[in-house]
């Protein structure tokens, strides 16, 4: 095996560069040095770049130290960096050797220059010898590449590389300290383009991927140094092969290299790490692995390697690498222990514009040696049978194989017996000694002992403790045995990272000093960690320990535990219990519905969620699922059917899509406490279909016959639409209490009406529904109800409402209740009496189909209805065409010129504003107000802009409103006085004036009322839309009707006349306060002696 070491930089020309070279170390035995190409700033290519020779532990991390070479002045060492073949270090016999070029940073096409540099280095780290190759004559590797360089002393070397000119410069050449050898032979057929150069049982050899030299071979016999040494291919790796770095080991120590790695920088199959064996006749390829292009992974597909160098101890061939990538490429290590290794380990990654070329692994040739022997005992006696643990410190990681029980004897006169030896560090063993008979003891390695830390260095021996103690026969003898082991599982099934307290009861009190974590172990596969260890009584201890991993967990007492006499307990003791170690979490392997994929809102539905495996039943609740969909839902029922199966009722409540979802935050685990990984989604996402929302009031009662024959039946009328799947429930079942939630029973009767798919049934149907009897089946709905039932005459009682199911004596919410003569059920929550909630005396049986109030809003239809004294009357119900309902606000009545005071409130000379009112309050839409001339003396259609329609209150709900007129539409300033702009008269007071406001120009009015943009309580306007299109209406406007008789005739020019006396608002044609000659004359005369045309 070679010895590798690492360099020193010389002086730099920098401040910078000499403070790094101050901050170098000696380089350690059994580290890794590597060699380092560019300074990370610019982009390698082929010109001169930075060399750095850098040191790692072969468990990587950062850098232990960095020798960077100066890339200018007269110690300047540099090379190319993109030529991947150049740059291999080697170390042996104390020295490491660099090639290199003696050029400065940025020299292009380095490679192929004549300044040659080989640099050698100490163990120290500072340079030896920088040798300057030849630039004239015959001189090594002419215009070609320099790859390689081993050292044999602090100024001798081989080098390799190629070379040009006949015969060629190329191959292996010697430095003796003075002068250059070619050795390896430049003969026809021989090879003179080699790359890394190595030397392994005192042999040379080079790797190369050269004509027929594809592979490892030998140059000569040994170590030679004169020319014309013959090349003989050792391991043929094949067609196609790139070998690079090499590693070969004599893994029986016969004197015969049996097993070799070849680093080949292919990216394809036979690429990457090569293992080859030899069976002393040949050598055979056993495997080849890639390196992942972005993982650690070894297999058939990733990229090559090319630095290579390991060790080989105890069977195990360690090996460290340098990856094919050109920049920022990876140096990791794998572990050869017989079986195909899987994976390797990242040690460093070179950096951004930085690339690790050759790697060499620097040899431990130094002895371990002991720096400590404890033998823990505080007063340097011991008592006869008792064990003791010594604590052997080492400096270094020892070979635990090494260490058996001949590795210790006693220099003093007793007896022992050594016992069990662990290590608690890599560099520290706990060995237990017994002495089996009195006098002394003191502990010896003897000289027999081969104890060897992981490069093979053997400790010298012997040596032995410094102290010696004495060993006495004691007193009382009788040690101490276990009662008993108890933990504080009851089922015998834990989960990973659970703590189990053991309760471990002794035969007697127990010195509690010698009772540690390290007492404790476990029997069974788990990996487990000791907690807190308290004594809660003499010789009882409470023991916490929590299983790392799964499998099974048996407590053990393995250590020394003493009585107060000193006498130890016998060792090893056993729990009697096996705990099973569950370290599989739950999965959820199956979720199904009883869905065809499509419900509607309100209609439950049942999920089967089926686990990997039981699961503890109290974990699983209602909060444990939501919806990942846009529906609201209610969880109800959640039953355990099968273990690890459950059935969870799911009700949507309003319209949209169900994916059920285990939530972030859901806590459901196993029987041993594994919990489910969350959140879970179902795949399946299911469409619910929304139904009308049901609210107090929607469904109201107008009647119920007590005395049917052969049924008695309810008479019910919806107040709003119901779509298609809506459903409802109708009982004659108590509530107890005022503002009560629930039925006290539901020893009565419930039956259901439902709104068949597809279908919807409009607001103010009336519907008669059977009591008992058959269940009803119409195009529209499903009406079930229980057989043999019926109403109690005068003292029974009748609720609406929504629930999951008429199973549920506590609904979601009451829609309508009836109390009829003497019940004493009281009004539910939610309810209002004498609106939503009815108290018809005995005598009542319906609802007026005349002389009530049938046309409204709902709030005006439940009034009235629930004024059961006025509105009621004790004949049964008939037919539900006995009723003729019309639900929505009505418009009642329109006033010209309302609320603004003219001389002759019949004039019509003027018309300023237009007062509407409905029967309730109802909000207004964009365009609810159409205003249509229909022409003053002939037919026309001219509808005046909505932009010059000013609509007070311009927001809100209201019965009332008032139109007044604008001339100025959109953002434009109003036109001069007199103007008409599209029907509208602009005069001085404004479109918001009283008097003086615009007026509509000359013509016959008809207000026309968008019934759809007219709303009270969700419902469109019912009824007449319409005012003006009567005569009697008298919605007209003829300049100069001071009379409003629908003419300008002699009358009206007295009163013309008059205004120019006494001012009238009404005669002001241009509204500027005064009636004069000008436009107030023109506009009367044309329309003197005329007279509308007749509707």
């Amino acid at each position: 095996m070679k010895l590798r070491e690492l360099k020193r930089l010389q002086l730099r020309a920098s401040l910078e560069r000499l403070e790094d070279r101050c901050l170098l170390a000696s380089i350690t035995g059994g580290n890794l040095l590597v060699e380092r190409i560019g300074d990370g700033s610019v982009a390698l290519t082929n010109v001169a770049a930075e060399v750095a020779v850098l040191e790692f532990a072969t468990t990587g991390g950062p850098a232990i130290q960095s020798i960077r070479f100066p890339t200018s002045g007269t110690d300047q060492v540099t090379d190319s960096g993109s030529a991947t073949s150049n740059g291999y270090l080697n170390v042996l016999n104390g020295f490491v050797g660099v090639p290199g070029y003696n050029a400065s940073a940025g020299a292009a096409g380095v490679a192929s220059t004549n300044t040659k540099v080989g640099t050698v280095l100490g163990s120290d780290g500072a340079v030896a010898s920088r040798t300057l190759f030849p630039t004239s004559g015959r001189m090594p590797f002419t215009g070609n590449n320099f790859r390689s360089l081993i050292p044999t002393s602090a100024t001798t070397f081989y080098a390799t590389g190629t070379g040009s000119g006949t015969p060629s410069t190329g191959g292996l050449w010697h430095y003796d300290g003075s002068a250059f050898t070619q050795v390896s032979s430049t003969a026809s057929g021989q090879l003179t383009n080699m790359r890394n150069v190595e030397i392994y049982g005192n042999q040379l050899y080079v790797s190369s991927a050269s004509g027929s030299f594809l592979g490892v071979s030998s140059v000569g016999s040994g170590l030679p140094t004169t020319s014309g040494q013959s090349t003989n291919l050792a391991i043929n790796t094949g067609a196609n092969s790139s070998p690079y770095g090499f590693v070969m080991f004599d893994t029986d120590a016969n004197g015969s290299l049996d097993l070799a790695y070849i680093a080949d920088d292919r990216n394809s199959a036979g690429g990457g790490l090569q293992k080859w064996t030899f069976n002393g006749t040949v050598w055979s390829q056993s495997w080849s692995l890639l390196v992942g292009a972005s993982s650690t992974n070894l297999g058939a597909s990733g990229v090559g390697i090319r630095g290579l160098s390991g060790s080989f101890s105890s069977g195990v061939a360690t090996l460290y690498a340098t990856t094919n990538e050109t920049s920022n490429n990876r140096m990791i290590s794998i572990a050869d222990t017989g079986a195909i290794p899987t994976s390797a380990a990242l040690l460093a990654s070179a950096g951004n514009n930085y690339v690790f070329r050759g790697l060499d692994l620097v040899p431990d040739n130094t002895a371990p040696q002991v720096t400590s022997i404890d033998d823990g005992d505080p007063d340097d006696e011991v008592t006869l049978n008792d064990t003791l643990t010594y604590t052997i410190t080492f400096n270094e990681p020892i070979d635990i194989n090494t260490v058996t029980s001949a590795s210790f004897s006693n220099a003093g006169s007793a007896n022992i017996v050594v016992g069990n030896i662990s290590a608690s560090s890599p560099s520290v063993l706990r060995v237990q000694v017994t002495p089996t008979s009195t006098g002394t003891l003191r502990l010896r390695i003897p000289g027999t002992a081969v104890i060897k830390d992981l490069a093979g260095n053997v400790l010298a021996v012997p040596l032995e403790d410094d102290t010696t103690l004495d060993v006495i026969s004691g007193g009382e003898t009788t040690p101490p045995t276990v009662v008993s082991i108890a933990d504080d599982d009851s089922d015998n099934l834990v989960r990973v990272n659970q703590k189990v307290t053991y309760t471990i009861t002794f035969s007697e009190d127990i010195d509690s000093n010698t009772v540690s974590a390290e007492d404790f172990a476990n029997a069974a596969s788990s990996a487990i960690s000791i907690g807190t260890i308290t004594e809660i009584a003499p010789g009882v201890f409470a023991v916490e320990v929590s299983p790392t991993s799964g499998t099974e967990l048996q407590l053990m007492i393995q250590g020394v535990i003493e009585d107060l006499s000193g006498n130890r307990l016998v060792v090893p003791v056993f729990d009697d219990e096996v705990l099973t170690v569950d370290a599989i979490v739950p999965t959820i392997t199956n979720i199904t519905h009883n869905s065809t994929g499509s419900l509607f809102a309100e209609s439950p539905l049942t999920y089967t969620i089926s686990f990997s495996e039981d699961i503890d039943g109290s974990s699983v609740t209602a909060i444990d699922f939501s919806n990942a969909g846009t529906a609201s839902i209610s969880v109800g029922s959640v039953v355990e059917s099968s273990p690890g199966v459950f059935s969870v009722v799911i009700t949507p409540t309003t319209g949209g899509t169900l994916k059920l979802r285990i939530p972030e935050g859901a806590v459901i685990t196993d029987v041993a406490g594994n919990p489910l990984s969350v959140p879970f989604e179902d795949d399946e996402t299911i469409t619910v279909n929304p139904v009308t929302s049901l609210g107090p009031g929607a469904i109201v009662v107008l009647g119920y016959n007590t005395a049917g024959s052969p049924n008695d039946s309810i008479m019910i009328m919806t107040m709003v639409e119901l779509t298609g799947g809506t459903r409802f429930i109708v009982s004659d079942n108590e509530v107890a209490v005022d503002g009560g939630s629930s039925f006290t029973d539901l020893n009565e009767a419930e039956a259901t009406f439902t709104v068949k798919p597809g279908q919807s049934i409009p607001a103010g149907t009336i519907i008669s529904l059977p009591w008992g009897g058959n269940d009803v089946s119409t195009t529209s709905y499903d009406w079930d109800i229980p057989a043999g039932i019926g109403l109690g005459n005068n003292n029974d009682e009748i609720y609406i409402y929504k629930a999951l199911s008429t199973a549920s004596a506590t609904p979601s919410a009451f829609i309508y209740g009836v109390a009829i003569g003497t019940s004493t059920s009281a009004r539910p929550a939610g309810l209002t009496l004498g609106t939503t909630f009815i108290k018809p005396s005995g005598s009542a049986a319906r609802y007026k189909p005349a002389g009530a109030v049938y046309n409204g809003v709902p709030s005006q239809l439940r009034s009235a209805i629930g004024n059961t004294s006025a509105n009621w009357e004790s004949v049964p119900p008939g037919l539900p065409s006995d009723w003729s309902f019309s639900i929505g606000p009505s418009f009642t009545s329109a006033v010209v010129n309302g609320g603004v005071a003219f001389a002759n409130s019949n004039q019509r000379s003027m018309i300023t504003s237009l007062s509407v009112s409905f029967s309730s309050p109802v909000s207004l839409d964009s365009g609810a107000f159409r205003l249509e001339n229909i022409g003053l003396f002939a037919p026309s259609s001219v509808f005046v802009p909505q932009d010059q329609l000013v609509i007070s209150p311009s927001s809100g709900t209201h019965s009332s409103f008032t139109i007044v007129f604008s001339a100025a539409p959109g953002a434009q300033s109003p036109p001069s006085n007199g103007t008409v702009v599209n029907g509208v008269v602009q005069r001085a007071g404004g479109p918001l004036g009283a008097t003086n406001g615009n007026s509509l120009s000359d013509g016959n009015y008809v207000l026309r009322i968008e019934p759809t943009k007219v709303k009270s309580e969700g419902f469109a306007l019912v009824g007449d839309a319409t005012f003006g299109d009567l005569a009697t209406d008298r919605f007209f406007r003829m300049y100069g009707d001071s009379d409003g008789d629908g003419d300008v005739d002699g009358t009206d020019a007295v009163a013309l006349r008059n205004a120019q006396l006494a001012y009238n608002a009404a005669m002001d044609w241009d509204g500027n306060g005064s009636v004069s000659a000008g436009s107030d004359i023109t506009q009367f005369s044309s329309n003197r002696n005329r007279r509308r045309r007749a509707l």
